[in-house]
């Protein structure tokens, strides 16, 4: 046998190799089950990958909540978050043909029924 063929060899063995011993570690009894880090909202989370009795608390700047009593001048904004985008602050500004909607926002005030907020033209939440 010539050297030349014996690095084509020992490649060809190691591919091999890592195939049989690559392929053995996925089998059940090693599987990654839901976590705190897989992207997923699920283990009793409030949002992906936070809240619950398992995870780390959400963010309240992140969390999709008006939350008032920690200093929030709308959802995820103002207080100790940070500050409120003009079209998107909860009030009637200029511009604006509806709470949040119409005029610069390019927001359609009839595409916000049903988003958990007055907004829009709505005289209640999510209605009228």
């Amino acid at each position: 046998m010539t050297s030349y063929h014996l690095p084509s060899f020992s490649l060809m063995l190691m591919a091999a190799a890592a195939l049989l011993f690559g392929s053995s570690c996925l089998n059940d009894d090693n599987l990654i089950g839901p976590n705190c880090f897989d992207g997923i909202l699920n283990n009793g989370e409030e949002l992906v990958d936070c809240g619950g009795s398992i995870c780390q608390p959400c963010d309240p700047c992140e969390n999709g909540v008006w939350d008032q009593v920690l200093g929030e001048q709308w959802v995820d904004c103002g207080g100790e978050c940070a500050p409120c985008d003009v079209n998107f602050n909860g009030q009637l500004d200029p511009g604006e043909t509806g709470i949040d909607c119409g005029g610069e926002t390019g927001i359609d005030c009839g595409e916000l029924c049903g988003d958990g907020l007055l907004n829009g033209n709505e005289i209640d939440v999510d209605c009228g």
